[in-house]
């Protein structure tokens, strides 16, 4: 299967460092790639808000599945038990990227990832 593409999403780097200044010193020190905004996020992003997969008042959360999905990478890791790391969103972010045309992603909370 070859190495599987993550994205971190930005919890896991606040929870550790907490500090901003420090998290993007990470960038650097272990080649993290940023991914850039594009219309077919947007739009994918703005989807999983109007159809309640997350709440409208979290459209960061919802971006941040937007870019792993259309980035078409294999699965996000978060410390957003809210939002992002259960069940009833796993499930509509499932419905949605298959009905949009793109793969299912795996959700996880980091302790998941290190048994995989």
């Amino acid at each position: 299967m070859g190495v599987p593409r993550i994205y971190l999403e930005t919890t896991m780097f606040s929870f550790y460092y907490e500090k901003r200044e420090k998290m993007a010193a990470l960038i650097p020190e272990y080649g993290v790639k940023l991914l850039e905004e594009t219309e077919s996020m947007k739009r994918l992003a703005e989807l999983y808000l109007t159809e309640g997969v997350v709440p409208k008042s979290e459209p960061i959360d919802a971006a941040h599945i937007a870019i792993t999905t259309v980035n078409g990478l294999d699965f996000i890791v978060s410390l957003n038990f809210e939002h992002i790391v259960r069940p009833w969103t796993i499930e509509r972010v499932r419905r949605v990227n298959l009905r949009e045309g793109f793969k299912p992603i795996g959700v996880y909370e980091p302790v998941e990832v290190l048994e995989l």
